[in-house]
């Protein structure tokens, strides 16, 4: 039973959550912000949203919503292609040809917290902001290098990996039955590992 959580931690970490996948999903998220004024969603009646408001009070039939897919970045492209396209688009649709090229935003490194040290203020948009910021400040203070560093070319990325229970050991929530002795009980803290993994990194 152990091994199905087991499972689960790891293909968190080396595929669902892996840092080259990270990186994509943040290069495509800055295209979408790029571009988005230039992206109206049409809906019924002539009016028209943002990307950011399909599904929200906006948008309560969902069209907007039902609109959303893969075919906005080979829209974002064609938009960014016209002669008279906005300089966000195409910096836009240059991300994503970065990405189309594998020329991905670098990777500096990551730190593995543990649960109790985790500032939940860090998870907000804000609290990313001031870590990069802090990043920042600490390589322009460093000997020899970092001068030209700035935040906003930073990213920080959150990620909370475990094995489903935050850092309860999971085997705490399943029941199991002896046949032999028809018994059953539920398993409890240390039954086979701690049940405790990356709890976030950034």
């Amino acid at each position: 039973v152990l091994h199905v959580f087991q499972s689960r931690f790891n293909l968190h970490n080396e595929l669902y959550q892996h840092r080259v996948a990270q990186q994509v999903a943040l290069m495509l998220c800055d295209a979408l912000v790029l571009a988005e004024p230039h992206l109206p969603v049409q809906l019924p009646g002539g009016r028209q949203i943002l990307l950011h408001e399909c599904g929200s009070g906006s948008d309560p039939s969902l069209d907007g919503f039902l609109q959303l897919s893969d075919a906005i970045v080979p829209l974002l492209l064609a938009e960014a292609a016209k002669p008279d396209a906005a300089p966000d688009l195409m910096r836009a649709a240059e991300l994503v040809q970065r990405v189309r090229r594998r020329k991905l935003y670098k990777y500096v490194g990551s730190v593995v917290l543990d649960p109790q040290d985790l500032d939940r203020a860090w998870l907000t948009r804000q609290g990313q902001a001031e870590i990069a910021s802090q990043i920042a400040a600490i390589m322009r203070g460093a000997e020899g290098g970092g001068a030209a560093l700035e935040s906003k070319t930073l990213r920080v990325d959150m990620r909370r990996v475990n094995y489903g229970r935050g850092d309860r050991n999971p085997l705490e929530s399943v029941f199991f039955f002896d046949n032999k002795r028809r018994q059953m009980w539920r398993g409890k803290r240390g039954d086979a590992g701690s049940g405790r993994g990356d709890a976030g990194s950034g």
